[in-house]
């Protein structure tokens, strides 16, 4: 099949045009491979394959030489680079332009640009967008709360100094740049008292909820019986129906976790409320 497959390429052929290239050879190979276009077809698509391939790593290769990166940092800055473009966009109907400058020279883009029917008069107008970065800030950049943010120096355990990349103006001036604040786990604050009044808050919260859950672990700790049923507004036959279903002694207590591993329901959860008041 080689042979073939080598013949074609030769020829110009490509797994678009197969079936064109083929009448353009000799009778005898045509009548010799009459057939087998389906086997030719998949050597030229593998062959076509390897070929893009190699393509792809050569600009990769000539793309890293050019902004001075090992490929494989090259590749990884690229992903990177193309995520930070998607976090942006300018709000134009018909898409924007979007590039991130690197060192000064173009390193990648992610444009969103879509055009109008032709039957369309009007011409589609675009957004543009574009990110200056240096090889020390796209290495650093990292998505924190769902912004690109770079971490300064250290101030306490848990505040950073920081930069993130923030949008301004209007569509018609539209500029992404760093601005300079204060981050505490995933919040940002434009002062480093925005951030511990974030955090002394989010410590206020998680003390509440620890004290909440202390507390329904008590809750649950607690025996229920056929009364409490009744009390919570559960009917009499509904809670012997209950008791019938899980084997349970209507004129016994049980501890209301145990019930609650039963059956999640608003049976059960009625009588969590009532053990609550």
């Amino acid at each position: 099949m080689k042979n073939i497959t080598k013949k074609i390429i030769e020829l110009g052929g490509k797994s678009s045009n197969l079936k064109t290239t083929m009448k353009k050879m000799p009778i005898e190979d045509r009548k010799k491979w009459s057939g087998k276009e389906g086997l030719i077809l998949q050597d030229l698509v593998k062959f076509e394959e390897k070929e893009d391939l190699k393509l792809v790593k050569k600009i990769q290769a000539e793309n890293a030489k050019n902004h001075n990166l090992s490929i494989r940092e090259y590749i990884l800055l690229q992903e990177k680079a193309i995520k930070i473009l998607g976090a942006f966009d300018t709000g134009h109907s018909m898409g924007c332009y979007r590039s991130l400058i690197l060192n000064g020279k173009s390193f990648a883009s992610a444009h969103t640009t879509e055009m109008y029917s032709k039957s369309c008069k009007y011409s589609p107008t675009y957004g543009s967008i574009k990110i200056n970065l240096n090889k020390k800030e796209l290495r650093e950049i990292q998505e924190i709360g769902h912004v690109w943010t770079i971490k300064g120096k250290r101030i306490n355990s848990k505040v950073f100094d920081e930069r993130h990349l923030q949008p301004s103006g209007s569509k018609n001036n539209y500029s992404v740049d760093f601005i300079k604040g204060y981050i505490t786990s995933n919040f940002h604050a434009e002062t480093i008292a925005g951030a511990m009044a974030w955090r002394k808050m989010r410590a206020k919260i998680l003390l509440n909820s620890r004290n909440e859950e202390i507390e329904k672990d008590k809750l649950k700790k607690r025996f229920v019986g056929f009364q409490h049923s009744l009390n919570a507004g559960n009917c009499q036959s509904g809670t012997m129906g209950f008791c019938q279903r899980n084997g349970l002694n209507p004129e016994m207590g049980y501890r209301l976790d145990y019930i609650l591993s039963l059956e999640n329901s608003e049976f059960t959860n009625l009588l969590f409320s009532t053990v609550k008041l």
